[in-house]
């Protein structure tokens, strides 16, 4: 019997390692041709002009500063920068490796679900690998996924899965084997959660209903649960206290998403919308967009967002009522909702970009779940089981890499986007701002206009983020104008960014220089301090104010100012710079 034993589980293992080979390859396969793509938008600047990004990954104090809550994301960029450079292609093969750890993390995470009392139960034996492995096939094949592989910026939403994920499975593996070292690993995985993306906060609920779900039998100890969820929120809530008392900014820092702390009905109501065509994509991933031009709804009893809540009131329906038949069906109901609801609380209370397809990649985990168990419990043999699902992963697997085209060249993305949403203003901007960098002033103004048109064309009051685009969009154009040597233009463009967001430190920073440049030295300094009450003083804020007191003939002021950016450019690697500082510093 030992014998017998020992033999199954060494099948198990081999059938094991087969799922996990099977799953690198076809990712690989199926995400080739992403591997050539682009920097793409956000790239630019969270990547590759960042100042953190290219110190590397050893300062450590540069990155926390600079992503803060996205630590760990700024950190694998830093890495990338430090061996690749500015090559795409080194960031889309750590995207897509991450994209592979996530997948095989969801196949044990779903195989291990299956020896819960529960599940162990209630399901033959042998059906949860199965089940597991075509769900992680769904979850790694799914083309709503590519935004999160293919987008090198979006790997903070396959980084923040990875750990949600791993989070879960060390809590199962602790609660079913009793073994203590699943408790640090389930801390760490949760605290570098947490350093990766906001939606980590939602593990300790998410924890709490698996093991009411899955763990409520009496052979498992109540006080390990107690013990292992309190570990998780401990972790939580540490990590978010002192998040909240960074005093120094980021660019990420969960503040940032309700920083225009305003509630707004009406992206409530948009946002059942957005959960309903996020199940849509689910189902029938066709007509996906970059950036969507989605329609913000003016109250609960339009038709389209009356039909979006009854559907969702559907879900939550069958939910209950498969609750004691089919316990994944339920779990994997609440998982959608778990996982999608930070995203629409972000944007409900501030941050108005309502749909973005990488916010699905979480959620993908509980959908590839749910669909692997429809077909099996659907279907009366393994042979059709097997045959159905390889259909329905072949068909995934050529939409992703189709998708995967789009994305091999940031022009096609913004011809994509423009071409299903034509009077999207984001895409004209995004288009400027590509024109621009190649250095192509004259095209980059004309889609520059053409998106401000479209917004001004929609006679409605600006959110948040249209403000920012547009603010951004005349900083652009002032900086096109500076170019040009056309200064009074190019202060037009630079007011008027400012007068549009005044929260936006870049404009501040041009027009000082301009001023500077003119000899209007107190105008300068006024402007360069407001740049940096917005966004901390920088090497250039400092190297300016202190010339401007300098030529003030301020000689203390200029020191001070002097001194800062002497270290701030030493720290950053520009000799050049630091040298030229010392010049002045000599001569005072």
């Amino acid at each position: 019997m030992t014998n017998e034993n020992s033999w199954l589980k060494k099948a198990a293992r081999n059938s094991r390692a087969l799922a996990v080979i099977t799953i690198c390859a076809v990712g690989i396969l199926i995400y080739s041709n992403s591997l050539t793509g682009e920097f793409c938008f956000d790239d630019h600047s969270f990547v590759l002009d960042s100042a953190a990004v290219r110190k590397g990954p050893l300062d450590v104090r540069a990155l926390w500063k600079e992503f803060h809550v996205r630590f760990i994301v700024g950190m694998s960029y830093a890495l990338n920068y430090r061996l690749g450079g500015r090559n795409a292609q080194g960031y889309h093969v750590l995207n897509l490796v991450i994209h592979l750890l996530t997948a095989i993390a969801v196949f044990y995470f779903i195989l291990f679900s299956y020896a819960t009392p529960v599940l162990r139960e209630a399901r033959s034996p042998g059906s949860g690998q199965h089940i597991a492995f075509w769900a992680a096939m769904v979850f790694l094949c799914h083309p709503v996924q590519t935004q999160a592989v293919s987008y090198i910026t979006q790997r903070a939403s396959a980084i923040v899965t990875l750990f949600y994920v791993l989070t879960l499975i060390f809590y199962v593996r602790y609660r079913l084997t009793h073994r203590w070292v699943f408790l640090p690993a389930l801390a760490g995985a949760a605290g570098l959660g947490l350093l990766s993306k906001q939606g980590m906060i939602t593990a300790p609920l998410v924890l709490a209903v698996y093991d009411l779900f899955f763990l409520g039998g009496r052979a498992i100890r109540p006080s390990r649960a107690v013990k292992a969820l309190g570990l998780s929120l401990g972790v939580s809530l540490l990590l978010l206290v002192f998040v909240r008392l960074e005093p120094s900014g980021s660019t990420y820092q969960y503040q940032g998403l309700v920083s225009w702390a305003r509630f707004d009905a009406r992206y409530v109501w948009t946002e059942i919308n957005v959960l309903r065509t996020y199940l849509r994509l689910f189902v029938v991933p066709v007509a996906q967009n970059f950036d969507y031009d989605y329609p913000v709804a003016s109250g609960f009893f339009e038709p389209a967002t009356f039909f979006s809540f009854l559907l969702l009131t559907a879900l939550v329906i069958a939910a209950f009522r498969s609750f004691r038949r089919a316990r994944e069906i339920s779990f994997c109901v609440f998982w959608f909702f778990a996982t999608t609801g930070i995203e629409a609380l972000s944007v409900i209370f501030g941050n108005r970009g309502v749909i973005y397809e990488h916010w699905l990649y979480m959620p993908m985990a509980g959908f590839s779940w749910f669909l692997s168990y429809i077909v099996f419990a659907g279907v009366k043999t393994p042979a059709r089981y097997r045959r159905i699902m390889m259909s329905i992963i072949l068909i995934l697997g050529v939409l992703t890499f189709r998708r995967n085209m789009v994305w091999e060249k940031e022009l096609y993305v913004w011809q994509d986007v423009l071409k299903k949403a034509p009077l999207n203003p984001g895409g004209y901007f995004a288009l400027g701002e590509l024109c621009q960098r190649q250095g192509r002033s004259f095209p980059a103004e004309e889609y520059y206009r053409k998106a401000v048109a479209l917004y001004y064309a929609r006679r409605q009051p600006f959110d948040a983020t249209t403000k920012v685009q547009l603010s951004r969009i005349y900083n652009n154009l002032g900086l096109l104008y500076q170019e040009r040597d056309n200064p009074a233009s190019a202060v037009v463009f630079f007011k008027r960014a400012i007068r549009v967001n005044p929260n936006h430190a870049s404009p501040y920073h041009n027009l000082a220089i301009l001023f500077y440049e003119y000899g209007q030295h107190r105008k300068a300094i006024d402007l360069l301090e407001r740049s940096v009450r917005i966004q901390g003083p920088t090497e250039y804020a400092s190297l300016y104010l202190g010339l401007s007191y300098y030529a003030l003939g301020e000689a203390e002021q200029a020191r001070v100012y002097f001194g800062d950016a002497l270290r701030m450019f030493s720290a950053s690697g520009n000799p050049e710079k630091a040298e030229e500082i010392r010049k002045y510093l000599s001569a005072m």
